[in-house]
């Protein structure tokens, strides 16, 4: 419409309501919905629990839950949420619960797929487009094989997380090296590994790199001496106590990221394109194995200058609103060399692409370009 720009498209799209139609889905009752069209493969699919009082006019705290070996996702989504006439934490304290469909029922232990990141990531993005979720306050959890699944998650995308609640699972293998992006999120780590008496060796070493970083990460670990793969229920109303008081941290100005797939390229504000490579680590891992890490930094400066510095010289910017000084010129340098100098115009198509893509309102572009 004539006279309708970005600044406008973008308040717009922070109050308009899901875009996917959730008429039919019950509230306090669990409800398996299908995130593909009927038909796609692979089919990426998931379980919601929607509190008693939920209305698409209000925006809610969006839990995701990843099964134990052994579980369904009802029982997961019971056992966070409870019933219409018991109800749990979950309901009680306004949250939305999904139990993504990340693993086969007969799967025993978590395998580090890539395909795993995918499926979570698209049940993330349906569950906004769907849902009236604040994005801000989206969490991850696990038990067992569903926590091993959450550190390696939280440590890929720690940017699409307010906060990170693994219970009894292993930070071990991908996550062992690239626990320092886990500074970018918060977490609550309930079980095994830490401690004088037996620890679990497969924890000890990252959870004591994270815990001397102690003012770089804001990481609480809770041990049960003596308690082994349990689900420590007493614990879940301080989880939700905790949960209540995180928000996911604000984009920063520099940034300095690890991956070791392909696939784990997106964070904040940028995304390296054509990283060349994936490590695939030995399960379990042997000794002396080199793990071959891929580093993505980036960094805005008060003279609107961009500096990127990675495996790739190619990367996606997304020019949040705080960004840059749009009325300003943009310098752009990737090792070194310059390659764009130049003004960045908002533009209304990226701001609804970005909203179409993801869903995330609290994270929308004024303009997106590629260097």
């Amino acid at each position: 419409v004539e006279g309708v720009g970005p600044k406008i498209v973008m308040q717009l799209a922070s109050q308009m309501p899901p875009s996917l139609d959730a008429s039919e889905i019950e509230t306090a009752e669990p409800y398996r919905v299908l995130a593909t069209p009927e038909g796609h493969l692979p089919e990426v699919a998931y379980s919601v629990l929607l509190p008693p009082e939920y209305s698409p006019h209000h925006s809610y705290p969006l839990l995701i839950a990843l099964r134990s070996r052994g579980r369904t996702n009802d029982e997961l989504l019971r056992w966070w949420g409870g019933q219409a006439d018991s109800p749990g934490p979950a309901m009680k304290r306004g949250y939305i619960v999904i139990a993504p469909e990340y693993a086969d029922e007969r799967q025993a232990d978590y395998t580090y797929n890539v395909a795993v990141h995918q499926t979570v990531i698209d049940c993330l993005r349906d569950a906004r487009r769907r849902f009236s979720v604040d994005s801000d306050r989206v969490f991850l959890a696990g038990h067992g094989m569903g926590a091993d699944a959450a550190f390696d998650l939280g440590m890929s995308h720690p940017d699409e997380f307010a906060g990170v609640i693994p219970i009894g699972g292993d930070c071990n293998l991908y996550p062992k090296a690239t626990y320092e992006n886990g500074r970018y999120t918060a977490w609550y780590v309930v079980g095994r590994g830490f401690g004088n008496e037996a620890p679990d060796r497969n924890n000890y070493g990252v959870f004591d790199e994270i815990l001397k970083r102690g003012a770089r990460f804001d990481f609480m670990f809770v041990s049960y001496l003596g308690r082994g793969l349990d689900g420590y229920l007493e614990e879940l109303p301080k989880v939700f106590d905790w949960m209540d008081l995180h928000r996911r941290a604000a984009p920063p100005q520099v940034l300095k990221m690890e991956s070791l797939r392909k696939t784990d390229n997106r964070f904040f504000w940028v995304t390296a394109v054509d990283l060349p490579r994936t490590t695939v680590l030995p399960l379990p891992p042997g000794a002396g194995t080199r793990v071959n890490k891929m580093n993505i930094e980036a960094s805005v400066n008060v003279g609107n200058v961009l500096t990127f510095e990675s495996a790739t010289e190619k990367f996606t910017v997304r020019f949040l609103p705080n960004l840059i000084d749009f009325d300003k010129r943009v310098i752009v340098r990737t090792k070194g060399r310059q390659k764009f100098n130049g003004f960045i115009t908002p533009d209304s198509q990226a701001i609804l692409e970005e909203l179409r893509l993801t869903g995330d309102r609290a994270r929308l572009p004024l303009a997106t370009q590629q260097f």
